[in-house]
């Protein structure tokens, strides 16, 4: 895996029991929570899945000299998670604004070109609700330094024409290459499938029942698609 491995035991994130109890039928109710919070002591959460097999091909694609792979795009709203994820376990991967992995490319006349530092970049497409943690998350992207250019809804005109040049360069895969929303794509989803897999190792191993429904949060898709 691409993602630096803590131990087993730690990365197996627990499924934690929790009660709640009904006073109109006087019935007590009991779900179990995976909690995906301690899938990573660096940043945890659901999204640390749909990284774990995107960042592992292209850190392979960049160290195999491919230009492009320098310089990721990540895109969502204001408060991503996927956004900060990828932010912070993408720096420890090489994406640190101070490697560069490939060597000088040299133009036309045989003039070496300046090396290209390899760099997160952020587009934040559309705003999120005013709450503490969406603020928080935007805030954090810009206190790394692997940040290269960002973009947001409240730039003007001229930065969106500028910014959709690059996006159309990054889709095409010239210049950058673009992190689908919410890690919804073919290797994000095979995180997914990794966590199915996890639960139900924990269900053969007595670590948790074998629930009667699964319920999961709803956004890009990328969880139910895995």
């Amino acid at each position: 895996a691409a993602l630096d491995d803590d131990d087993k035991e730690e990365k197996q994130n627990k499924v934690q029991e929790k009660q709640n109890n009904s006073t109109k039928k006087q019935q007590q109710l009991e779900f179990f929570l995976k909690r995906e919070d301690l899938i990573s002591s660096k940043y945890g959460g659901n999204k640390v899945r749909t990284l774990q097999h995107q960042l592992a091909v292209c850190e392979s694609r960049r160290q195999n000299g491919e230009r492009a792979f320098q310089q990721l795009v990540s895109i969502g709203t204001g408060g991503s998670n996927q956004v900060v994820a990828t932010v912070v376990h993408a720096k420890s991967l090489g994406w640190d604004s101070n490697n560069s992995v490939l060597p000088k490319k040299e133009d036309d006349e045989g003039i070496k070109e300046e090396e290209e530092n390899a760099r997160i970049n952020v587009c934040w497409f559309d705003k999120d609700e005013p709450d503490m943690d969406n603020t928080l998350n935007m805030l954090s992207v810009f206190s790394f330094s692997n940040v290269g250019f960002s973009y947001n809804w409240g730039n003007n005109k001229l930065s969106l024409t500028r910014f959709l040049k690059s996006l159309c360069r990054a889709w095409n895969q010239r210049e950058m290459v673009p992190m689908m929303m919410g890690g919804n794509c073919p290797v994000g989803v095979l995180g997914q499938v990794g966590g199915v897999l996890e639960l139900a190792e924990q269900i053969e191993a007595g670590q948790s029942p074998d629930p009667e429904r699964i319920y999961v949060a709803m956004g890009s898709g990328c969880t139910v698609s895995g």
